[in-house]
């Protein structure tokens, strides 16, 4: 069993990560299978999460910056460990933005992909 999850520990420094961990019940112990950290480090003491995509990918969300200027960082990250896409949203005026959780979306308002049809069927 696999186990994705948003890290916003103070294990051995300032950073944020997504851990997928291995949980073997028999004996009691997870181990890491797989993880994304950003570069530079990003460091998100709240309100993350990751969410793995059909792809394959990891959609992870760094839903509260340390500081107010720093940017919110949302990364679609590839099971080598790097980073396919990456949106970064601050606000002006030293105000801090967030994001609660981050999801993949298909449409933004309900559009279908329809594979054309040919001349001679319409």
């Amino acid at each position: 069993i696999y186990r994705d999850l948003a890290d916003n520990g103070r294990i051995d420094g300032d950073y944020s990560r997504a851990l997928e961990r291995k949980l073997d019940f028999a004996t009691m112990v997870a181990r890491k299978a797989w993880e994304y950290r950003h570069q530079p480090e990003a460091y998100s003491s709240r309100i993350s999460n990751a969410v793995r995509l059909p792809s394959g990918n990891t959609l992870v969300n760094f839903g509260f910056p340390a500081e107010p200027d720093d940017p919110v960082l949302v990364v679609e990250a590839r099971p080598d460990g790097t980073a396919a896409s990456t949106l970064a949203t601050r606000l002006k005026g030293g105000r801090r933005a967030s994001t609660y959780r981050a999801y993949a979306l298909e449409s933004l308002a309900g559009e279908m992909s329809v594979a054309p049809r040919p001349a001679s069927a319409r």
